[in-house]
């Protein structure tokens, strides 16, 4: 082939990959988006400018809908893990299709409030999909009917806005400043409510079975009506102190949403829906994570679980008094993870006999209580890592155990 024609031939299939959008394609498709700690985890720009094309006019991004998922849930609920696995299973961190955070009901006021007061919630567990425009109640099935649910929530006709979030933790102060950028596209003005939930990656309450907790609620960083005109860029930024204890700020994740201000009835117990709230959708969602580096211990007590009832150590059934309840000697097990590794595990028991100790320093981590027992005691599981870091958790139980009778009660029998 001549020079001439070959030069002529790769000019037309330059111009031909060139109008297929192929050769854009190659130019990015590398890009892996955000490293992880920076401040648009969904992969939206972190520019505060108007995007544009090279005539000045706007450009909508082309981005898909993230779904947020609010899972209703307790440390009580014994069937709430099976949804908390399934969502966790699915939660793709590298191209998320949604996030969701753990609403624990008995761990959280705002959780609480959030569940009953605003999604008049009938049952655990129960699962929010994007502000109720989905609803699935129980369990039973839950894998299937959330693909069915997330891919409808992913598909419906959300309004044209752009979000950013970034999130900084003073160290001196112990405050965070959260900060939100929405851009509407839309050729009317929104209007909504801009929530920012703050949630802990290893959460520091477990479920039922002792498994921590992932993305669990603690509070709202930013809660707030918001405006916003067509065209308009609006920044929105607030600072929340730390007034929960034994923050890591390694450890927090940022999730902000806009709700829409108007409202669609759903229903709480699905499918007879007899338990009614009005619905009010999540338009944008965003996440980031407040700053890189290993994540705190996390450590959850499998064994004894709550309102069970034991006999020497072995689970007979639920407890029908509603309470832990323990007769004879109980080996206490606790499920731990460390990034930075695992110095040691402490376990404790503490109650109107006085209070009993012990030191697991190697896997498992189990500890047997067998000393004299009568009454209400706490029990208590602490880790510490090798970076100095601890996290607890603990349970209430009533307890009945004969061993060696402490020195205040064998004076009073003496």
């Amino acid at each position: 082939m001549k020079p001439f024609v070959k030069v002529v031939v790769v000019l037309i299939i330059i111009l031909l990959l060139a109008s297929t959008g192929y050769i854009t394609y190659l130019s990015t498709s590398g890009n892996d988006g955000p490293e992880k700690g920076e401040d648009d985890i969904d992969g939206n720009s972190d520019s505060n400018e108007n995007d544009t094309d090279d005539n000045g006019d706007d450009i909508i991004p082309d981005m898909a809908h993230i779904v947020l998922v609010e899972e209703g849930t307790a440390t009580w609920c014994s069937n709430c893990p099976v949804v908390a696995d399934v969502l966790h299973d699915l939660y793709k961190p590298e191209n998320p299709s949604f996030y969701y955070v753990s609403m624990v009901e008995d761990k959280s006021v705002k959780a609480r409030t959030r569940l009953y007061d605003e999604y008049n919630i009938y049952g655990f567990p129960t699962v929010f999909i994007d502000g109720g425009y989905r609803v699935i109640m129980g369990s039973s099935g839950f894998k299937s009917a959330f693909i069915e649910k997330l891919n409808e929530a992913t598909e419906r006709d959300a309004p044209d806005l752009h979000m950013t979030v970034r999130a900084k933790w003073n160290e001196n102060t112990s405050e965070l400043t959260t900060t939100v950028t929405v851009k509407n596209y839309e050729s009317t003005t929104y209007a909504g409510t801009l929530k920012v939930y703050i949630t802990e990656i290893n959460s520091r309450w477990s479920d039922w079975n002792g498994n921590p907790y992932t993305s669990a609620f603690l509070d709202y960083a930013i809660n707030k009506e918001i405006r916003v005109n067509a065209g308009e860029n609006v920044t929105f930024s607030e600072i929340w102190e730390g007034d929960i204890a034994s923050i890591y700020p390694e450890n927090l994740w940022i999730i902000a949403v806009c709700f829409a201000d108007s409202s669609k009835t759903q229903y709480a117990d699905p499918p007879d829906n007899a338990k009614s709230f009005d619905a009010h959708y999540a338009d944008a969602t965003v996440a980031t994570r407040v700053s890189e580096g290993t994540l705190p211990p996390s450590i959850g007590i499998s064994s004894p679980k709550q309102y069970v009832r034991y006999i020497l150590g072995r689970e007979v059934r639920k407890s029908i008094l509603g309470k832990t309840i323990i007769i004879g000697k109980m080996p206490i097990t606790a499920i731990v993870e460390a990034e930075a590794g695992i110095k040691k595990v402490e376990f404790s028991v503490k109650g109107v006999f006085g209070k009993d100790a012990g030191t697991v320093t190697t896997a498992p981590y189990e500890w047997t209580w067998d000393s004299f027992a009568f009454g209400k005691y706490t029990i208590t599981a602490t880790v510490y890592d090798n970076e100095g870091r601890t996290t607890s958790n603990s349970i209430d139980v009533f307890a009945f155990i004969v061993g060696n009778l402490p020195e205040k009660l064998r004076s009073i029998i003496s």
